[in-house]
């Protein structure tokens, strides 16, 4: 009889409103916070695309530099001027060679037989992408050296020219345990060296070489003793900050890190579709609180009279406390499995287009939720408690 009660003149199209008004908005704040996770994932598997971003500067090639014959590498100067800005974490130069580099293919090897000029560029170990634990080494200067290509020429090989040339397609394991034959030229020397493809970097367009390999190299077969970069890797906290454009745009530097322009695009995108959960899920909020405010309302004169035959307030107050508790439940588990199981096609989905992503479930998605929830529940507690005291005049 007393639940009976207290349950009596609740409007159910209002609370199935605001019930399906928080799931709605529930499942899109999920969807928000999994879509940015995924999307980091399929864009860089290394890890540290969420914590940090790297861009690569250079200074722009004009008309006018051109003819002038002015310099378009980075100062001491300005290298320090540039680690000295908020937005920086860290900062490296790229080193260049400064001596002729060629490859060819190496005789009983799987590739076909070519030739080309190439070049070689170098940073710290802590910038690379790639697993260096083993393949990286260069213990000197009769060892093989190792060679870093971008992801995209893979690619360019497999899906351009291997199909044109009806040559074979070629794996990443495959075609690191190629040799190639590099040669090194300047300074008076040339020497020959076996070349292997330790990796493929999504984050650095460019041939890599290990730091200290290039350091050597370049010293036995460069041409020029200018040690300024024409190109330096940054590390920031967070791309999409403005700060850093200025920066740019006053000192006349540029970037062209496509990773980072779809880094910032994802964080729009997050950005926005968290905001429109957050409002549904606030006007959801409000019609869950003015329903209860209602029911209470509605239910003024039974809560009087069940408190004049001896029931406490605080009985009265738990009892819609656990209701909210229980509409919260539902609402979770609703949500929560409408969400997996929608992530799970659209992973399935991703999967066949050859984007791997994440199937575990993510914990610390869960915690969003409880927090949400505790926040819910308390703001209504803290609601029925006052309304149910005024009523019984307390």
């Amino acid at each position: 009889m007393f639940r009976k009660i207290l349950l009596s003149n609740i409007k159910t199209g209002q609370l199935a409103g605001a019930f399906i008004g928080m799931v709605i908005g529930m499942c899109l704040l999920l969807a928000a916070i999994q879509f940015y996770r995924d999307a980091n994932h399929i864009l860089n598997r290394s890890g540290d695309f969420i914590s940090n971003d790297f861009l690569i500067i250079n200074k722009p090639v004009t008309a006018i530099n051109t003819l002038s014959g002015k310099s378009l590498k980075f100062s001491e100067e300005e290298l320090e001027d540039l680690r000295q800005q908020d937005f920086v974490k860290d900062l490296s130069p790229l080193i260049s060679s400064k001596f002729k580099v060629s490859a060819h293919g190496k005789e009983g090897m799987m590739l076909p037989d070519f030739y080309t000029e190439l070049f070689f560029e170098a940073l710290p170990d802590e910038y690379l992408d790639i697993q260096t634990e083993e393949n990286w080494e260069w213990p000197g200067k009769d060892s093989v050296i190792p060679i870093v290509l971008p992801s995209d020429y893979l690619a360019l090989y497999n899906f351009g020219f291997a199909q044109t040339q009806g040559l074979p397609q070629l794996s990443e394991a495959l075609i690191s345990q190629v040799l190639v034959d590099v040669r090194l030229q300047g300074q008076g020397k040339r020497d020959y060296y076996d070349g292997r493809i330790a990796g493929f970097s999504k984050r650095i367009n460019s041939i890599l070489v290990p730091w200290d390999f290039l350091k050597w190299a370049n010293k036995k077969y460069g041409h020029s003793q200018d040690d300024r970069p024409s190109r330096v890797i940054v590390k920031t906290g967070d791309i999409s900050n403005p700060e850093i454009y200025e920066y740019f745009e006053k000192h006349n530097i540029e970037t062209t890190s496509r990773q980072s322009q779809a880094n910032i695009f994802l964080k729009y995108v997050f950005w926005a579709e968290t905001i429109t959960a957050s409002i549904i899920i606030v006007l959801s909020l409000m019609v869950f609180v003015v329903s209860f405010q209602l029911i209470l309302t509605r239910n003024r004169d039974k809560i009087g009279l069940l408190f004049q035959l001896g029931y406490k307030w605080p009985k009265i107050r738990d009892f819609y406390i656990y209701f909210v508790i229980i509409q919260m439940l539902l609402v979770d588990l609703v949500s929560i499995a409408i969400f997996y199981i929608l992530k799970s096609r659209i992973s399935e989905w991703l999967a066949e287009k050859g984007f791997g992503t994440d199937y575990e479930v993510q914990i610390h998605i869960l915690f969003y939720v409880l927090f949400l929830n505790l926040f819910i529940i308390v703001l209504n507690a803290l609601l029925i408690q006052r309304q149910v005291k005024r009523i019984v005049g307390r």
